[in-house]
């Protein structure tokens, strides 16, 4: 960060009166930051991370993973470790007095690049000659997700939703950092003669950038079985990763293959 000598007041003496330099001096501003996701399926629909504010050593943020933070401000920019020296802080001097703006990008590794994860901008008034705490809460970049579902079996995929007996497919959305950001319930339910082969759009729209995890199923019937999953096996063949660094719309989009009968015995 670029530092600015702070003005010093002029005291001129002279038959019994003191004059002063009243203009403003640069102030300070010790600036930190936690991070909020988007996540329906928990309550009042965002999850924060990081919110302590504190970590060990010099390093990633633990639960968002984050592991550069760059800011910029009137007085220049600059960048640290997300934690830094055991804070997820740093202190930034030379700031004009009044009402400035201050922004603050948190950047990881996701599939091997670098990618802006969080960002935010706020104003902030800095005191004159003294020094402000300012809390910010880092809002998550978002690209698009769309997920297509293929409903599978040993012969090959089923062409329409009346031979796969008109599934319900439901799927659940695990964040890295272990929280389950969407969990939806019939997002599609396969209806008549419908073609599929091409796959069914399950999920579309925005989703903020990080690593996934997901699973799918399928149910049919009446009581309702689970007669199509996208497990691959138990334990770590439950959920299917993937990592959502960039748009990944249309022919970018997820196709994952439900298979019946399930290759899990957990339901």
């Amino acid at each position: 960060m670029r530092r600015l000598a702070a003005v010093t007041a002029a005291a001129v003496l002279g038959s019994g009166c003191i004059v002063t330099d009243s203009s403003p001096s640069p102030g300070s501003i010790n600036l930190y930051w936690d991070f909020v996701r988007n996540a329906p399926a928990q309550t009042g629909g965002t999850v924060f991370y990081d919110d302590t504010l504190v970590g060990t050593g010099t390093g990633p943020c633990a639960q968002s993973g984050v592991e550069t933070i760059v800011f910029d401000t009137p007085a220049g920019p600059g960048s640290v470790a997300c934690v830094y020296g055991g804070v997820q802080g740093v202190t930034i001097d030379g700031l004009d007095s009044g009402t400035q703006t201050v922004s603050v990008q948190g950047w990881r590794h996701i599939g091997g690049v670098n990618t802006l994860v969080f960002a935010q901008s706020v104003q902030v008034n800095v005191p004159s000659g003294g020094v402000r705490d300012v809390y910010v809460d880092v809002a998550a970049v978002a690209a698009n997700l769309d997920v297509v579902a293929y409903l599978d079996y040993s012969g090959g995929t089923y062409a329409s939703c009346d031979v796969a007996l008109n599934p319900e497919i439901d799927y659940v959305l695990v964040d890295g950092a272990g929280t389950t950001i969407e969990d939806v319930v019939a997002a599609v339910t396969c209806p008549g003669t419908t073609p599929i082969a091409a796959g069914l759009f399950v999920r579309t729209g925005a989703l903020d950038l990080d690593n996934y995890t997901i699973r799918m199923k399928g149910y049919t019937g009446a009581p309702a079985t689970r007669t199509f999953d996208s497990c691959t096996g138990d334990g770590a063949g439950l959920w299917y990763p993937f990592d959502h660094g960039a748009d990944q719309s249309g022919t970018f989009g997820l196709d994952l293959d439900l298979f019946t009968p399930p290759a899990c015995a957990t339901p």
